[in-house]
């Protein structure tokens, strides 16, 4: 009876010890310590406003440096990294925006995340590669958005009753997990919901705007957003590439 109970003991013992271990980290995190992180240039912050009325839709872009979304980005990737990994910044070479936007990916990472790391001399575990040339088109809109901004749309009920602005920003961004050695992806996630293509969209309640530019209050609310937008969808992207649990 001693040694059952005895074993009984030890076995309950050995069960509470496997429920307070944390689950195993995944085959790429265990591996990773250091990542050089290159963000893609995209300058533009584009703004679309949608009209019922046909030629009244208006686009407007502002300068992306002047809103701080390079910084928003580093921001989001800090907030679910660090400290469990060491991130450093490496500036990307001057492109053109628009040719990167049409060629593959593979002519992207030579002409940007290889001469980057070749002139940085970093050594780093692995590349983070925020690849912002994806062009999508919202509902509704007749332009196709990429990077970052503002798109407002019209939102009708069901019996075309009534009509609504609804006002979101959004990020457009792919993030590739790079062997530093071969360049060679080691995992892809993108900022949106899962299985969905919202790229990390949240709405702006209240963003009544009608005309081409915004306010400069209505500049400060939209990069809140943007940047609210970054936290939230980050960490699906970075678990997607083996980063984060």
């Amino acid at each position: 009876m001693r040694r059952l109970a005895t074993a009984l003991l030890a076995l309950a013992a050995m069960l509470t010890g496997c429920a307070e271990m944390p689950a195993p980290p995944s085959a790429t995190e265990s591996k990773i310590a250091t990542i050089a992180v290159i963000i893609a240039p995209w300058s533009k912050v584009q703004i679309g406003h949608r009209s019922l009325y046909r030629g009244k839709d208006r686009y407007h872009e502002y300068e992306a440096k002047d809103w701080g979304v390079d910084d928003m980005k580093m921001a989001a990737l800090r907030q679910s990294l660090e400290p469990r990994y060491q991130l450093t910044p490496i500036p990307a070479p001057a492109v053109d925006e628009k040719e990167m936007l049409y060629a593959t990916y593979g002519h992207r990472v030579d002409s940007i995340v290889r001469p980057a790391m070749a002139q940085s001399g970093v050594k780093a575990d692995a590349v983070l590669f925020l690849d912002s040339y994806l062009e999508f088109a919202f509902f509704g809109s007749k332009w196709q958005y990429a990077g970052c901004g503002v798109f407002d749309k019209f939102a009708v009920s069901l019996f075309l009753t009534e009509a609504e602005h609804v006002t979101e920003a959004y990020c457009i961004t792919t993030v590739h997990l790079i062997d530093p050695s071969t360049l060679q992806d080691l995992g892809v996630g993108h900022l949106r919901t899962e299985g969905g293509d919202d790229h990390a969209m949240v709405v702006l309640p209240d963003f009544d705007w009608h005309g081409v530019q915004l306010s400069p209050d209505q500049i400060e609310r939209a990069r809140a957003a943007m940047a609210g937008a970054l936290n939230r969808y980050m960490p699906g992207a970075l678990k997607h590439v083996g980063l984060i649990p």
